[in-house]
């Protein structure tokens, strides 16, 4: 019919007409805008323009190939017109002719329909017009045209299809139509307004304070200027109470927080009760209240607020067009309101308030996400509250089509992508099956956000906590260490941007996992204090308060399991006692309460000498009230399985308890099948279990069988941390030990957990936090029962392997990355080359210097280096993979390691139960001595008396009367009072004689050694506590007297690895050595025996060797003594040496200018040069070779540390030298070592022999004691 109407082409409703036509969308009236193409011919380019506008709006009901060719066609050029390839060319159609009113009134029709329908392409034409508009408007209305246009590009920025030149441009326009419109010019205020909401539509997407403060000041200015009843202060109080309810939001200002609603007050007061567009005013108060009550937790707020959005409803009818929106603003009321009673009446009228209101949208309609948004959430609340998998996945989906709304770059995609990945995050979580999918989507999602969220992006905080927090739930299932280290360093990254205390427990908790992990100190202090501080700084009124408190004492549980501080667990149950008061049901949180409470009083149970009873029985009425209110369903229904498991294993009364427990333990089970991480913790709780039930009933040997084969599984599983697997493996290994059926057991658990040790020393932690993870897990217990367990099954070579493979591993970890690897350059230079590098990389981060960095930096170097680690373990994989390579990096064999012994036996000394054992290293065999003097209760008591003057500290006998019998002291005293007073001398010779009798003449014995002028060699190679005795000083006075010198030389090495290379018996080709003397060093006593000592080296040195002294005119710095040990043969150091017994990486040589420690050591010798001409480093200081009590079989003190230098002989000494002898051993020393021919040849091998013959001259000396000659050791060859 239209077509009939010729003379409306003619006429100046044109574009009316095509307007009306294209606001009824739908397949008739897009073939009605083709007609009116056709008929409007080529002099009609208005509707033919809007023509084209109306096919793009229905562009996305059309299939994705028509709605291609459509737009494709919509942009084709006329054909007398060019074209570039690739390049849209929009048309014009002779727009030039019209007025400014009638392009400003063609771009409004544009708008209007963006506004239904959500085409941005609207938008795009609008604002050409917009710009003809201006361009072509007289000065009188100018002011007009800049105001419109900045409106139409606000509009289209926040329409997410632009950049932040839109919003700036915007800004700029309005300024310049305000000046135009100078006092008193009618619509000044109208430009303010406008000017107000652009500046805060530009701090709402780039976070820059200054955009609202303006914002707030311009409305500030203008509300005082229309006092009421002027006409446009309704929208000045509007929007001045939405910039400061803005601000309040971001910076939590409560005084904007209050007068946001006291304006908003007033602006509903001028509405009256009749007025329709009274519901916005209704709506903005609701929902400023609404807020208030989120941050400070009154109920009245929230009540007011479904007061005034229920008041909303009624005022909008079905029809009206404000009804979906009243009605979703009142299910979100709702929402707030189920999530602090937890009445499911209010969660089920939620979600039929968001449908109803979801009716009101078509799906063209933009407002529809926003409806599409709070049902899903809606759906999620009650998903948590039902288990009804149908509400996570209906939400889910929701979510995935409210995205649709917001392509990218679309400004406010960033926090629908959020919305969708914790849906996705929670249905992996708690829906059976666990697809992985999902998570990895969510994480995605979240990625992809925080590329929207790019800095200074306001919500960027956000985005980094989002990811976060999701990267840690997969840290929880997968225990990937890299997961959980960049969770802890987002968390950190925004509370620099935003601090929080919400948002601090979040990364205290974080900190808390990894620290079950690797047991880092740190960790455990920073979560402690985190959440101390947050609860402290927490309003008393605030509703979240409870989860301070049950996070305080989460914190205060574990931190009480290492301290065993029961003052920490006392506190700790009372704050899970406030956090249960806090949540009462039914709150969401209470069933967490009930379990952390639970957790508190089933450790002091299990702590108390005398059991209080009432502890456990509450224990498990707790469990079973949680099993009430966590059904089969809930995503912790397994956890409160395990603990109601445990503890009817705790009560332990009965038979019957212990079936019930197991009962439990394998329901768990079957809900966590592999590759749940935590199976393996389920895993070691059932084979504790069936361990119970064996011990009652030991006539059921399945039970043990089961137990064994629980165990295994739980110490071999590869999704469990390394730490988890290392205790089931030794819970295995000891249990297995206590019955002779699983002897076999035993030494199967020994060697897995052996295996697992050098993934606690894992390459990709610094040397600090190995060092910390190989005391606290005892490797050097693990070392000890592995071999004695292989000797019980009368295997020798497998304990010498065991004893190898589990000592000294922060040592062979850090060796590993400076490995030889000729034959790998001449087979695969690649890899070669590859492995290089990445073990450059590894050192250098290892080396990283902790202290002084921020914590933000401290986690990105950790994730580097857990990322060359993971790069580490790759190539290796590789290398062994290549014929010939297949045990490069493995553990050595037996058959190897014999031929270290090839110039003399090494025997090694392991600790055993009930009694220890010598394992002599011959290049024939290994022999197996036992010594049964050497009971667990002796050794304790020698290693206790060597390190009391190792300590320099008096032995106090009166401390170990008591357990005289413990210790056989009586042994080792000759049977003295424990009265008479012992020197250190005495206490000396004592040991030496009891070393000599229990250790030394044994090994002689079997070895039929016999006293000679020119002894041979013989190495020690100490375990477990054994480390601190100088057996190489063994010795008997009186009548017969006897001594160890007397039959071979001794030497110590760490491991039988560090002999396997001998150095060159040729003498270098370019002689150097160096010396360092610092008889003065800074708050030490003065070394007068220093510098006799370097005038004896100097008359000893060949003429032909470069000689550098270090120290002698000039201060001996840490840089000039390190660069002067590059590429020399020989070391000396005659200064101050120091053990640290806290930190032993810290232990040193103290020089001019501060300590060389270990670690400083390792770090400098990266760059060493060439390590072929190491040979020698002799240490004339203190205790040099004492060693670390947390750590025996780690050889952390500087002889060691110069051995991982290259150095292949280390002199250095167990205590303090007396400052006199330094001179009179060195002497001796070099003469012994250049005494050669010719003399600029001397054989660095005979380093051994030379100190041999240094101490026994001084021994020789009447008046030297022992405690002098006894500290000098010799380390490798």
């Amino acid at each position: 019919m239209l077509l009939r109407e010729q003379h409306l082409f003619e006429s100046d409703h044109l574009a009316t007409l095509c307007a009306a036509v294209l606001l009824q969308p739908g397949p008739q009236s897009l073939q009605e805008v083709s007609l009116l193409i056709t008929a409007a011919g080529p002099d009609n380019p208005v509707a033919k323009s809007l023509a084209w506008e109306g096919i793009s709006a229905f562009a996305p009901s059309l299939p994705a190939h028509q709605s291609h060719s459509l737009a494709h066609t919509r942009h084709l050029p006329e054909e007398d017109e060019e074209i570039d390839d690739g390049v849209v060319v929009p048309l014009d159609f002779g727009q030039d002719h019209l007025s400014s009113h009638d392009l400003a009134d063609m771009a409004l029709t544009l708008e209007e329909q963006f506004e239904q329908n959500g085409q941005t392409l609207l938008l795009t034409e609008a604002i050409r017009l917009r710009r003809k508009a201006l361009s072509a408007a007289p000065r009188r209305t100018r002011d007009l045209h800049l105001d419109l246009l900045a409106t139409t590009l606000q509009m289209q920025f926040e329409a997410g299809v632009s950049h932040k030149k839109d919003i700036d441009e915007a800004i700029d326009l309005h300024r310049k139509a305000l000046a135009i419109r100078a006092d008193p010019h009618p619509q000044r205020d109208v430009s303010m307004v406008d000017l107000a909401n652009a500046l805060r539509c530009r701090f709402d997407h780039f976070g820059r304070r200054k955009d609202l403060d303006e914002a707030v000041e311009f409305l500030r200015k203008l509300l005082a200027i229309q006092p009421s009843p002027h006409l446009n202060r309704l929208e000045c109080l509007n929007s001045l109470a939405v910039a400061l309810q803005n601000r309040h939001d971001n910076y939590g200002e409560e005084k904007d927080s209050q007068d946001a609603i006291q304006l908003f007050r007033e602006a509903l007061a001028l509405h009256s009760p009749e007025n329709i567009n009274r519901t916005h005013g209704l709506c903005n108060l609701a929902n400023a209240l609404r807020s208030r009550f989120g941050d400070r937790g009154n109920v009245e707020n929230l009540q007011e607020a479904r007061k005034l959005f229920q008041e909303a409803v009624d005022m909008t009818p079905t029809g009206h067009p404000d009804r979906g929106h009243t009605l979703n603003c009142l299910g979100a009321v709702f929402l707030a309101q189920f999530g602090i009673s937890g009445d499911t009446s209010n969660i089920e009228e939620s979600v039929r308030l968001h449908r109803k209101a979801l009716a009101h949208y078509s799906p063209h309609d933009p407002d529809r996400s926003t409806i599409l948004n709070d049902l899903a959430d809606a759906l999620y609340a009650r998903y948590y509250q039902t288990n009804n998998p149908r509400d996570i996945n209906e939400s889910v989906d929701l979510h995935r089509e409210c995205l649709s709304y917001f392509p990218a770059p679309h400004t406010s995609r960033a926090g629908r992508l959020h919305n969708l990945a914790v849906s996705l995050q929670f249905r992996y979580e708690t829906c059976s099956g666990n697809h992985e999918t999902d998570l990895q989507e969510a994480i995605e999602l979240h990625r992809e956000a925080l590329i929207l969220h790019a800095v200074p992006h306001p919500d960027r905080h956000k985005s980094l906590r989002n990811l976060a927090d999701v990267l840690k739930v997969r840290f929880e299932y997968s225990m990937d260490q890299k997961d959980i280290d960049e969770s802890i360093r987002l968390h950190r990254e925004s509370l620099q941007l935003v601090p929080s205390d919400s948002d601090s427990l979040r990364l205290a908790s974080a900190i808390l996992m990894r620290f079950k992990q690797w047991k880092d100190p740190q960790d455990l202090a920073e979560a402690l204090q985190i959440s101390r501080d947050s609860l402290a700084r927490c309003p008393p009124v605030v509703p979240g308060r409870g989860q301070y408190f049950n996070h305080l004492g989460v914190v205060l549980c574990i931190s009480f399991s290492h301290t065993n501080d029961i003052r920490e667990l006392e506190e700790s149950i009372k704050w899970h006692r406030e956090a249960v008061q806090a949540f009462p049901l039914p709150h969401s949180s209470h069933s967490n309460a009930l379990n952390d409470l639970a957790a508190a009083l089933r450790l002091r149970f299990l702590h108390d000498k005398v059991k209080n009873w009432e502890d456990i029985w509450e224990v498990i009425e707790l469990h079973r009230v949680n099993l009430g209110l966590r059904p089969h369903s809930h995503p912790s229904h397994s956890t409160t399985l395990t603990n109601l498991a445990n503890a009817f294993y705790d009560v332990h009364g009965d038979l019957e308890d212990i079936q019930e427990a197991i009962l439990l333990h394998n329901e768990v089970l079957e809900l966590h099948p592999a590759p749940y991480a935590d199976r393996a913790l389920y895993l070691g709780n059932l084979a504790a279990c069936l361990h119970s039930a064996y011990t009652h009933e030991q006539s059921n040997i399945e039970h043990l069988h089961q137990c064994m084969a629980r165990y295994k599984e739980a110490a071999t599983y590869a999704s469990a941390p390394p730490t988890i697997r290392f205790e089931h493996a030794t819970s295995w290994a000891q249990t297995a030990m206590r019955y002779p059926e699983t002897r076999t057991s035993a030494l199967e658990a020994y060697q897995v957990a052996v295996g697992i040790l050098p993934q606690l020393a894992s390459l990709g932690l610094d040397l600090q936090s190995r060092l910390r993870l190989l005391a606290s897990t005892a490797s050097s217990a693990v070392g000890a029962g592995a071999a004695d367990c292989a000797l019980s099954c009368g295997q020798p070579g497998l304990a010498v392997e065991l004893l190898e493979a589990s000592r000294s591993v922060f040592w062979t970890q850090a060796l590993k990355l400076r490995t030889p690897l000729a034959d790998l350059h001449e087979k695969h230079p690649k890899l070669a080359v590859e492995f290089e590098k990445i073990s450059h990389g590894l050192e250098q981060a290892g080396l990283r210097n902790r202290e002084g960095s921020s914590k933000v930096v401290l986690e990105a170097d950790g994730e580097r280096c857990r990322d060359l680690n993971e790069q580490w373990t790759n190539v290796v994989r590789s290398i062994q993979e290549k014929d010939g390579f297949r045990n490069f990096m493995r553990p050595l064999g037996i058959e190897t390691l014999q031929k270290v012994a090839s110039r003399g036996p090494v025997v090694l000394i392991s600790p055993g139960d009930p009694e220890a054992h010598a394992l002599i290293v011959q290049d024939t065999g290994v022999q197996s001595v036992p010594l049964p003097f050497l009971t667990p209760n002796r050794v304790k008591y020698l290693s206790d008396s060597s390190r009391a003057w190792i300590s320099g500290s008096q032995f106090d006998f009166k401390e170990l009367k008591t357990n005289r019998g413990d210790h056989n002291v009586d042994r080792l005293v000759w049977n003295r009072e424990f009265q008479d007073p012992r020197t250190k001398e005495q206490l000396l010779i004592d040991l030496l004689s009891a070393l000599w009798s229990e250790i030394a003449h044994p090994i002689i014995s079997r070895l039929g050694l016999q006293k000679s002028t020119k002894p041979g060699r013989l190495w020690w190679c100490l375990t477990g506590t054994l480390t601190f005795l100088p057996i190489h000083a063994a010795r008997i006075i009186g009548e017969s007297p006897d001594c160890v010198s007397d039959y071979f030389i001794s030497s110590y090495t760490p491991t039988l690895t560090a002999l396997l290379n001998p150095p060159s018996e040729e003498s270098p080709e370019f002689p150097k050595m160096t010396t360092v003397i610092v008889p003065n060093a800074p708050n030490k006593s003065y070394l007068a025996g220093a510098q006799a000592e370097l005038a004896k080296i100097k008359g000893l040195v060949p003429k032909q060797w470069k000689h550098t002294v270090v120290g002698e005119t000039a201060g001996a710095t840490m840089d000039a003594t390190t660069t002067a040990l590059e590429n020399c043969s020989i070391a000396h150091f005659a200064c101050h040496g120091v053990q640290d017994p806290v930190k032993p990486l810290n232990s040193g040589l103290e020089l001019s200018d501060g300590r060389l420690g270990i670690t400083e050591l390792m770090r400098s010798t990266t760059s060493i040069g060439d390590r072929a001409q190491l040979s020698l480093a002799f240490l004339s200081a203190c205790e040099t070779a004492t060693g670390d009590s947390s750590t025996p079989d780690e050889a952390m003190h500087l002889a060691g540390a110069m051995m991982f230098a290259g150095f292949r002989s280390v002199v250095g000494t167990m205590w303090r030298m007396d400052d006199s002898d330094g001179p009179k051993i060195a002497e001796t020393f070099y003469k012994n070592l250049f005494n050669s021919q010719p003399s600029e040849s001397p054989k660095l091998l005979e380093s051994a022999p030379a100190l041999h013959s240094a101490v026994r001259k001084l021994r020789e000396d009447t008046e030297v004691t022992h405690l002098r000659w006894a500290p000098f050791v010799h380390y490798g060859w």
